[in-house]
């Protein structure tokens, strides 16, 4: 059994991973604290929303291959809160798996496993510290928070790293996971769109995808709204660009590819995903220190499907119990 017992444990990281391990270990009856540096829940599985509008700008869709994730997405469906969605797609239809969303918005996928949590948001861990009393959170502008029997950290790798290398082994392999950024661009419309698809898949040029995110399940049809995302290799090369000079370039990427002429935007903004996309996991479920009392996990670790975070992080979440992965 793991040294910390039944102590409390601690989660960096409210995204699927972290949402996740905190469910399987409660599922293993411990008690769990999370820390989690934006005022959202989810991660990449996120929602933003406006006076008037609602985008999906991160994750646009998610796919089940597992027994878990599956399970998991039809009791989550079952409860209003994830939908089959099946657009018109400029290739002439969907050659994978079916793709599932979050209604009204893809962060309701991220709302069942995070009910009834303790979750401390806009709490930015800068470090950890361990004491002969147990392990401590260190957060920027905030007192540290502790003792922990164990901590779980499920931020991107590049971050997961920072937190959890100075340990050493097995941690040293974070830096082995890379991970691409993506420029995000939203846009509504008071007006129609004559799109040729509800998703535009180019295969060069800065725009890697395009989506008609008013025409999800439970969105409202109006205003539309689009979401476009830049290829990795854009994002990179202009990955410390103002927002407000990727607005234009990628509004004139996304109007090529419409054609007929492009009204103008009744609202546009740009996000920037520093982490967005594993280009190359671990290929193991989660990194555990050999006591047991300090883990890693993310998408990262097993590839770039949300699917991914999940089983991740359910995997070490079982470990810190004592449960194997």
């Amino acid at each position: 059994m793991p040294e910390h017992g039944d102590r409390q444990i601690a989660i960096v990281g409210a995204g699927m991973a972290g949402l996740a391990c905190a469910a399987a270990l409660r599922q293993a009856g411990r008690a769990v604290e999370i820390f989690e540096k934006s005022r959202g829940l989810g991660g990449r599985v996120a929602t933003r929303r406006t006076d008037r509008h609602s985008f999906d700008h991160g994750a646009q869709y998610v796919t089940a291959r597992g027994t878990d994730f599956n399970r998991y997405l039809a009791a989550t469906a079952a409860t209003a809160g994830a939908a089959p969605w099946r657009p018109e797609t400029d290739d002439g239809g969907i050659e994978t798996d079916p793709w599932f969303v979050g209604t009204p918005g893809m962060s309701a996928l991220a709302k069942p496993l995070a009910a009834g949590l303790t979750i401390h948001r806009q709490a930015l861990v800068r470090a950890l510290r361990r004491e002969p009393a147990g392990w401590f959170v260190e957060m920027e502008g905030r007192a540290a928070a502790g003792p922990f029997g164990a901590v779980a950290v499920t931020a991107p790798a590049p971050q997961t790293a920072a937190l959890v290398g100075p340990f050493g082994t097995p941690f040293d392999r974070c830096s082995a996971a890379a991970m691409a950024p993506c420029w995000t661009l939203l846009l509504a419309f008071d007006g129609p769109i004559a799109a040729p698809a509800d998703v535009l898949r180019p295969p060069d040029g800065p725009v890697a995808w395009a989506a008609r995110n008013s025409g999800k399940p439970g969105r409202a049809s109006a205003p539309q709204t689009w979401v476009i995302q830049a290829a990795p290799g854009w994002s990179r090369t202009h990955l410390e660009a103002e927002r407000e000079a990727i607005v234009p370039i990628l509004e004139s990427a996304f109007a090529d590819l419409v054609g007929n002429g492009l009204a103008r935007p009744v609202y546009a903004a740009a996000h920037r995903w520093r982490y967005a996309r594993v280009e190359s996991p671990l290929a193991e479920p989660c990194l555990i220190s050999e006591d047991a009392t300090l883990g890693a996990a993310g998408d990262w670790c097993l590839g770039s499907r949300v699917e991914a975070a999940f089983d991740s992080g359910r995997a070490l979440g079982r470990a810190l119990a004592g449960q194997g992965t």
